[in-house]
């Protein structure tokens, strides 16, 4: 599924031109969008738990302590 949507728009961008039709240039863009995808989709879950369970405010404190965990200690 995020592999599809990661294709769509890295060809969405080399339709608009604004990134190059080479088969490299298409790989990194498309890994990239991978994750960004996946990253997003991950953001808007914990937040969509966090509401169901009535718990948003938990979601909340739980999501920049995560980026700050993961952005030093290399995982």
């Amino acid at each position: 599924m995020i592999e599809r949507m990661a294709s769509k728009v890295v060809d969405y961008l080399v339709k608009k031109e604004m990134i190059e039709d080479e088969k490299e240039y298409k790989d990194f863009y498309q890994y990239g969008a991978e994750i960004t995808i996946s990253s997003l989709l991950n953001i808007v879950l914990i937040l969509l738990i966090g509401t169901l369970s009535r718990h948003l405010t938990d979601s909340l404190i739980y999501l920049p302590l995560f980026v700050f965990l993961r952005r030093f200690t290399g995982g």
